[in-house]
């Protein structure tokens, strides 16, 4: 047997088998990496779930917080007050104030709606509405709707996640007031379109009054008007129109051709008088 051709099949078998060695140690290296590319992914996303359950809690803690350093009840009105005093002139003379507190977002804090009365902050149409929110150890004015009254009431339906409102409006001194919706858009109340006469409303916030002595003081001092028509006393028409009576006599007496007709036809009325019968 030739020894050169056993030698070149030996080799070739030898070379074939490393060459099938070497892929299979190709292939365990590919697998080996693709375990570890999973393994990484895994532990990428095991990381992320973590930080989104971490930022949750912050979340919960945050909302936790606030909700504790929410302003006490006890000592809102204050609060109130003392914020409402900086959005009026305290020379405008007596101002006061009906409030009524809802939780209009569903925060876990109340929001104030706030009517403002006064002889000189009214008009013929009503006077204004403020809707404030708590921010920190404050109230800030989140609305202002003028010639509006109460009754002022918690709508129906919700928008943007605020509860709407009710309240009474006039168009016209000489028409009577409509109820008209306010719903929130977002960043302030607007009036909803469309009339809401047969409106049905919840709570009622602020109820109609009667006089000024029913709203809390914020600015004290002289009434220089009144929130109500008054009709004047009859007894003062009276002297008013027995004045006038005695001021066209007296500008009758000062006119001097009228004096001098009157001595003239008394003079006459004498000598008539005088004069002996036939």
């Amino acid at each position: 047997m030739n020894a050169k051709p056993m030698l070149a099949l030996t080799a070739a078998l030898w070379l074939g088998i490393g060459l099938s060695g070497c892929s299979d140690n190709d292939e365990d290296a590919e697998g080996t990496n693709g375990g570890s590319e999973q393994t990484q992914n895994a532990d990428a996303a095991d990381a992320q779930d973590a930080s989104t359950s971490d930022a949750e809690a912050e979340g919960a803690e945050s909302k936790a917080e606030a909700s504790t350093s929410a302003i006490d009840p006890a000592e809102r009105q204050q609060v109130l007050e003392n914020s409402l005093r900086g959005n009026f002139d305290p020379q405008l003379g007596e101002i006061r104030y009906l409030v009524g507190w809802a939780d209009l977002n569903d925060d876990g804090q109340d929001e104030a709606v706030v009517h403002v009365v006064g002889p000189m902050v009214c008009g013929t149409g009503g006077c204004d509405t403020l809707i404030l929110q708590a921010q920190g150890d404050t109230y800030q004015v989140l609305s202002a709707q003028p010639t509006t009254e109460p009754p002022i009431a918690l709508g129906a339906d919700s928008h943007d996640g605020w509860q709407d409102l009710l309240m009474q409006r006039h168009v016209a001194a000489d028409q009577p007031s409509e109820t008209v919706r306010l719903r929130f858009d977002g960043d302030s109340y607007v009036e909803a379109d469309g009339k809401e006469d047969d409106a049905t409303g919840g709570k009622t916030l602020i109820e109609p009054f009667d006089s000024l002595d029913d709203a809390h003081p914020l600015f004290e001092g002289e009434i220089s008007g009144s929130y109500e028509m008054s009709e004047p006393p009859a007894e003062a028409s009276s002297s008013s129109k027995d004045a006038k009576q005695e001021d066209s006599s007296i500008q009758e007496d000062s006119d001097p051709e009228a004096a001098a007709d009157a001595v003239e036809e008394e003079a006459e009325q004498q000598q008539d008088d005088s004069s002996p019968q036939q």
